[in-house]
């Protein structure tokens, strides 16, 4: 089985990596993918992807974002994709789903606090990922303490 999970470095998308890592078998390929806004260096620091001295380098925040998400699955494939720092409303998830559509997974894993609630808000990559109909979705929307 091929499990997809959308990474943003919150603690929800964190919760969905070890979730696939808790429910996939040795076997099963689990690919963590990212997209990252090019010179966005709130966002990057915002997940401790950035030091705060740090000027922005997408190779730097790309590999703090790696390290970050195969500490979580070391056995995971990584994708980072890069968007504008002002990509419009929506380029994000569009660009995950292209990701997700390339690599045809059985199970996508996302973390959204709306699961149930508003999955098409404005500027949700959630509802742009889950919108495809080829594969199962397992939406994580609590943290286990």
């Amino acid at each position: 089985m091929h499990y997809f999970v959308a990474f943003d470095g919150t603690r929800l998308s964190e919760e969905a990596v070890r979730r696939v890592r808790s429910m996939a078998h040795a076997t099963d390929d689990i690919t963590v993918a990212t997209a990252i806004p090019d010179g966005d260096e709130e966002f990057a620091r915002e997940r401790g992807w950035l030091a705060e001295d740090e000027p922005f380098e997408m190779e730097t925040v790309v590999n703090s974002a790696r390290e970050e998400a195969m500490s979580l699955a070391s056995a995971a494939e990584f994708d980072a994709l890069r968007v504008g720092h002002h990509a419009p409303s929506g380029a994000i998830g569009s660009r995950l789903r292209r990701l997700v559509r390339d690599i045809d997974p059985e199970v996508v894993v996302v973390g959204s606090e709306n699961a149930g609630h508003q999955m098409d808000a404005v500027g949700s990559v959630a509802s742009s990922v889950i919108g495809g109909d080829s594969y199962d979705v397992l939406v994580v929307r609590h943290v286990r303490e």
